[in-house]
């Protein structure tokens, strides 16, 4: 099915949507005539901005901590009350996080698995319920490439992302009955503001990981959010985004102990030149 048919006169719940691929997404699937764009961020100049940018579509800002279960409940409840029902939910908003295991403390893991994990969860718990009744609707939750392989220097990140594909590849499965469709993307390297936001623990630059990341191979956030789009369309329960990425995602299924001399690489260099000196 091509995208202006999949989202026409659909009610799209995106979080995350104030920046980075969640914008991305709300500009995108803005062409497509769907009813309604409902957009979701803690940041709530970030999202009247959207707003204004998508005069041509129907919105609905809400400006919304993930990682409160009080919060999400009030919104959900919000937004089925006013709109009846809910197509489409992107659970996409997350933050990173860099550095080595032993530096993290555990208010940084507490941060990161409570926005990146818990609101996951608490938004797939959420849609999952009134799809239920619906007997119809698609969530798709927005993990990384990072959770379907290993990511040295980046423990606290790859939990929580693995944490969403664990979620949402067994929940596909337990769908399936009820009609509800259910998929996983994983983006790699991606240019997003992310990394203005990041934590990082321990001696790290900020802007040494960032230059350094990006160099390799990122694409933008637009190109990123057209791709997710094109597997939401075609139902693929996990959705990669780049040639490269599905290589490395192959290679460590068939043979999870392959890409180890690649990460032993990457940890070196990233002690040896993200550091501050």
């Amino acid at each position: 099915m091509k995208p202006n048919e999949y989202f026409k006169n659909k009610v799209i719940v995106i979080t995350g949507a104030g920046s980075g691929i969640g914008k991305a997404l709300c500009e995108e699937i803005s062409q497509f005539s769907p009813q309604k764009i409902i957009l979701v961020d803690i940041n709530e100049d970030a999202l009247c901005m959207i707003q204004q940018s998508l005069m041509h579509v129907d919105t609905d800002i809400y400006p919304v901590d993930v990682s409160s279960e009080q919060h999400m409940r009030v919104f959900f409840e919000s937004i089925i009350e006013k709109n009846g029902r809910l197509d489409v939910v992107f659970n996409n908003a997350g933050i990173a996080a860099g550095g080595e295991f032993q530096d993290y403390s555990f208010e940084e893991w507490e941060k990161l698995l409570n926005i990146n994990l818990w609101g996951v969860i608490y938004g797939s718990t959420f849609a999952y319920r009134q799809m239920l009744l619906q007997q119809h609707g698609h969530i798709v939750n927005t993990a990384s490439l990072g959770g379907l392989i290993p990511e040295p220097m980046a423990s606290v990140y790859a939990t929580t992302k693995h944490g969403v594909v664990g979620l949402t590849t067994t929940l596909r499965e337990e769908a399936r009955a009820y009609g509800i469709k259910v998929s996983v993307a994983c983006p790699g390297v991606i240019r997003t503001p992310i990394f203005d936001t990041a934590t990082f623990a321990g001696n790290v630059d900020r802007q040494k990981v960032k230059d350094g990341t990006l160099e390799h191979g990122a694409i933008s956030a637009t190109d990123c959010a057209r791709r997710i789009i094109a597997g939401v369309t075609k139902n693929k329960g996990v959705i990669l985004v780049k040639p490269v990425d599905y290589v490395f995602w192959i290679l460590y299924r068939m043979s999870p102990g392959i890409l180890s001399p690649i990460n032993r690489y990457i940890a070196k260099y990233f002690r040896e030149n993200f550091r501050n000196k």
